[in-house]
């Protein structure tokens, strides 16, 4: 595979990512709020840190594609690797997050939770299940640490979800 072919599947699984994320993040927070879910409406924060790592994500990997130059004679495919380190970092950032605002909840009273927060809790967990499996296997193709983390990024997604819907329930 040509390195020019594997950056267009690279750009295109982050697109993907991105787009997902954007919606779910938009359907989070909104139902999250309107239907008084900290749950669901903290898990639309984690999709807002996803898409933020999204474009961390598609930026390392434009970057990667320059060629070598006098400056760069190794080529500029550290950037996937420092892409790794900020998933990362934003992974931590979001568990800190979600612990810190269940901790804020704990002593509030609970409200019962309407079904629709539920609804799109199930459905997160889907997408981001497809989204692992479709990033995964083109990980693995192309052999891609950033694609992998990416993909293990959305199943910690759904993992989330996977406790909000078990919240709501």
């Amino acid at each position: 595979m040509s390195e020019s072919s594997r950056h267009d599947l690279l750009k295109r699984c982050g697109h993907i990512c991105l787009w997902l994320n954007v919606l779910l993040m938009g359907v989070k927070l909104s139902v999250g709020y309107f239907y008084a879910s900290r749950a669901l409406f903290a898990d639309g924060i984690h999709s807002l840190l996803d898409v933020t790592a999204d474009m961390f994500v598609l930026y390392a990997v434009s970057m990667s594609a320059k060629p070598k130059d006098v400056q760069h004679p190794y080529g500029y495919s550290r950037y996937e690797t420092l892409a790794n380190i900020v998933i990362a970092i934003m992974l931590i950032m979001a568990v800190y997050a979600i612990i810190y605002d269940a901790v804020q909840g704990f002593y509030q009273p609970s409200l019962v939770m309407d079904f629709r927060v539920g609804v799109v809790a199930g459905v997160s967990i889907v997408l981001n299940e497809v989204s692992y499996r479709y990033v995964s296997y083109y990980a693995k193709l192309l052999r891609s640490d950033l694609l992998m983390s990416t993909a293990v990024h959305q199943r910690a997604d759904a993992g989330t979800s996977v406790i909000v819907l078990l919240a709501t329930v």
